[in-house]
């Protein structure tokens, strides 16, 4: 059997896209040949010894002496790889993982080796939630592995203020794109970064609570600066007026493909972080505008069926009105009257009413007042 078909998933979808060009390459790679100085051929052979890596269904890690050779010899190699080559590597490498191959350093050899062939925002690209799954899932595999993933996603001094903003925040939409170039000077600050990385932290970044915990807080608290205060709200202004952004991607028969972005998953994550820190600052701007962050987030990205529309950031919505339920005052009956009134989502309208009901009683009014409040 060739390497494809002794791969644990031979039918996984990055090995239908291997033609059979390829394919009839990877079988005479099998039987000894090796590439010259021809680019295509030196990358399908390091596509080839990662799939060789491959110990079918059995798992462990005793691979033999030859593959783990030519392993290196791939690695050290250099090669010059494509972002598909380098999905590819690492997809191939994940598959091997989620099925107990347990050499976990020569497993993503190749992968670390090819990745910094590519710019940041490709490596990136390619390792989107690759260190949340590894974490969550793989932690013997991510404590072996979390330094050199983190070397190659950190971009260098030279990089200046927005590389650091990019290596916490990724770059994946216009909005990240923004507090790289815009505000990275001041991200930078020494009164500023700490609370930037902790918005950004590890842990987090594949949680999708709206909530904060209390140990989360209770550091935050302790990294608040006036700086960081005036950087939270105007980062929650610009979060109020951002709207998404519509992509056009042509397909090979002409038709076009549209799509809707608001904000990436690990912008959510820095937003929410900025949410959730103004439950600690007792400023007049806070509720108003937490509710228009909660009015922009809450409204439809699509149309949606069944429970209501599909939300442009569900999660953010969840978390202005839940910083919000925690505060008194009339600003702040008045900031989830707004958002009741203009959000259409059911799961976040039932949050809001629960929210209006504590925030009154604190305040002094009954049911009967807020309804037109």
């Amino acid at each position: 059997m060739g390497v494809i078909d002794e791969y644990p998933d031979p039918s996984a979808w990055f090995l239908k896209n291997v033609g059979q060009p390829e394919r009839e390459l990877f079988a005479r790679f099998d039987l000894g040949y090796r590439p010259g100085e021809e680019v295509a051929e030196r990358r399908s052979f390091g596509r080839w010894a990662q799939l060789r890596l491959s110990r079918g269904c059995e798992s462990g890690h005793d691979d033999d002496d030859w593959v783990l050779r030519i392993v290196r010899e791939v690695a050290e190699a250099d090669t010059p790889w494509t972002v598909e080559d380098v999905t590819f590597l690492w997809e191939a490498a994940d598959g091997l993982l989620r099925n107990e191959h347990s050499n976990y350093a020569e497993l993503y050899r190749i992968p670390l080796a090819a990745i910094q062939r590519l710019d940041y925002r490709d490596r990136r690209q390619v390792l989107h939630w690759v260190p949340e799954l590894l974490e969550d899932r793989y932690p013997k595999a991510w404590n072996e592995l979390n330094d050199q993933i983190e070397q190659v996603l950190q971009e260098p001094p030279e990089h200046g203020p927005a590389g650091v903003v990019r290596t916490l925040t990724w770059d994946f939409d216009p909005f990240a794109h923004a507090m790289a170039e815009e505000y990275g000077t001041r991200l930078t600050a020494p009164t500023v970064l700490p609370l930037l990385k902790h918005w950004t932290m590890k842990g987090w970044r594949s949680t999708r609570t709206f909530k904060s915990s209390v140990k989360w807080l209770a550091q935050a608290r302790s990294l608040l600066t006036d700086d960081a205060v005036e950087m939270i709200r105007e980062i929650l202004g610009r979060v109020a007026a951002h709207r998404e952004q519509t992509l056009e991607n042509p397909d090979a028969d002409g038709y076009v493909w549209t799509s809707k972005t608001f904000l990436d998953t690990h912008t959510e994550v820095l937003v929410r972080g900025v949410v959730w820190t103004c439950e600690l600052i007792d400023q007049p701007w806070v509720p108003g505008l937490l509710g228009d962050v909660a009015v922009t987030c809450g409204a439809a990205l699509h149309p949606g069926h069944g429970k209501g529309p599909y939300l442009r950031s569900q999660m953010l919505a969840n978390a202005a009105v839940h910083v919000l339920s925690g505060r008194d005052g009339l600003d702040t009956v008045a900031a989830l009257v707004k958002v009741r009134d203009e959000v259409r989502k059911r799961a976040v309208l039932i949050k809001v009413a629960r929210a209006l009901d504590e925030v009154a009683a604190r305040t002094g009014l009954t049911r009967e007042q807020t309804p037109d409040y």
